[in-house]
């Protein structure tokens, strides 16, 4: 009677001769077998696809990036008068302005931004030379604001114009420069109404542009960051 009551419960719990004794469980069994490997296999391949694609995409967006890169670059070669080559660099890259360069920008900004016309075309072209030789935001632009505050051109112009005469523009450092000249207030005649020399100390800064627009502002990359004018006594 122990051994009959022993061999019933390891029937009972033996899930393998349960299993084998459930043909529900032995119907899902054999389906896994049979079709279960051709499901997995189809996941598989639909993930590796999906992948591919995903490759393929990255490629074709990185082929037309580096398709749509300018392969040239322009150099640009200086000769002498024998025709040797003495000097050779980048024609896409603005190089840094000698100091007549600088000389001659200073000399555009102090003209450009202490003179008056009556044209109004012309004015405004002198006003936006300085403010293209100005960065916003730096000491020079905050001053150059308030200098229009309070002396604005084209009301100027209704009664007067301003003539600059320039007399020298010197290197204090490599960054600070002083310029003089002669500032002459003509009535709407060309009446002579005064005339009193000025002097500025002009702090500058080279960038040389590296896009079309910053070249079409202002080619030569010279900045004033700040400046002190006043009339000499």
């Amino acid at each position: 009677m122990v051994n009959d009551m022993k061999s019933k419960q390891s029937k009972v719990s033996n899930p393998a001769v349960e299993n084998t004794n459930n043909p529900y469980l032995n119907g899902h069994r054999e389906w896994n077998e049979r079709y279960g490997s051709y499901i997995q296999r189809a996941n598989t391949w639909r993930m590796a696809a999906f992948i591919c694609m995903g490759i393929a995409l990255i490629a074709v967006i990185g082929m037309t990036y580096i398709g749509a890169q300018n392969k040239l670059v322009p150099y640009m070669v200086e000769v002498d008068k024998l025709g040797q080559a003495v000097a050779v660099r980048r024609a896409d890259v603005a190089s840094a302005p000698d100091s007549r360069i600088v000389k001659a920008q200073i000399a555009s900004f102090i003209e450009s931004c202490r003179s008056v016309y009556t044209d109004f075309a012309a004015q405004k072209s002198l006003i936006d030379t300085c403010y293209s030789m100005v960065k916003r935001g730096s000491p020079a632009y905050n001053k150059l604001n308030n200098f229009y505050a309070g002396n604005t051109p084209f009301k100027r112009a209704e009664s007067e114009t301003v003539g600059i005469e320039l007399h020298s523009v010197i290197p204090m450092s490599d960054k600070t420069w002083r310029s003089e000249w002669k500032e002459t207030k003509y009535d709407r005649a060309g009446v002579i109404i005064s005339q009193f020399e000025m002097s500025a100390i002009t702090t500058v800064s080279i960038n040389p542009p590296l896009d079309e627009a910053n070249i079409l502002v202002n080619p030569m990359g010279v900045f004033v960051d700040d400046f002190n004018w006043s009339s000499k006594l």
